[in-house]
């Protein structure tokens, strides 16, 4: 198995990197007692942004796929490995429990403490700076736009409950700055 770790420290990575792993993985085992196949969800959350590149479409089925080559050994479901990566995927259908509590996962730094919100946006923006201020303020308001006017952010009732409002707060905050 590569070394996964690695591939976050690439250095065009400056929020979909290493902390952000950490961070995720840090929030699965506090709430790992939801998942029904523990094992795969941990690996899912390890390689789900292993491959990041700024605008590219295709970054969850690559990701996926390198999951698939290194796991292919290991005595997990890799199938299922793949398909909670995939996902992850902007506007995937979450059909199953663990693509719910994946999303959950990768999405609670919507409700980070304020600080740390804003170096994720800022993180973003630097992930982002192919395109002009206007551009990236059209397509970052569309998008947190978009999660305001959704009736849930999170999937699952634990974070929902825990992390909803806050993470409309810092949404709603960004969206301010943005304007």
């Amino acid at each position: 198995m590569r070394n996964v770790k690695q591939m976050y420290l690439e250095s065009h990575r400056y929020y979909h990197n290493w902390q952000h792993i950490e961070e995720c993985l840090a929030l699965f085992d506090y709430y790992q007692h939801l998942a029904v196949d523990p094992d795969e969800l941990y690996f899912a959350i390890l390689y789900h942004d292993c491959v990041y590149i700024s605008g590219c479409n295709e970054n969850e089925a690559l990701s996926a796929t390198v999951a698939e080559r290194d796991l292919r050994h290991h005595s997990v479901n890799v199938h299922l490995v793949s398909k909670l990566i995939q996902s992850t995927a902007f506007g995937a259908d979450l059909i199953l429990p663990d693509m719910k509590l994946m999303h959950d996962i990768d999405y609670a730094i919507l409700a980070a403490p304020r600080c740390r919100y804003q170096q994720y946006a800022q993180a973003i923006r630097l992930e982002n700076a192919q395109f002009t201020d206007s551009d990236y303020r059209n397509g970052r308001s569309a998008f947190l736009q978009k999660q305001l006017d959704s009736k849930r952010l999170f999937q699952t009732a634990a974070f929902h409950n825990r992390f909803d409002e806050k993470a409309r707060s810092n949404i709603k905050n960004e969206l301010s700055l943005l304007v």
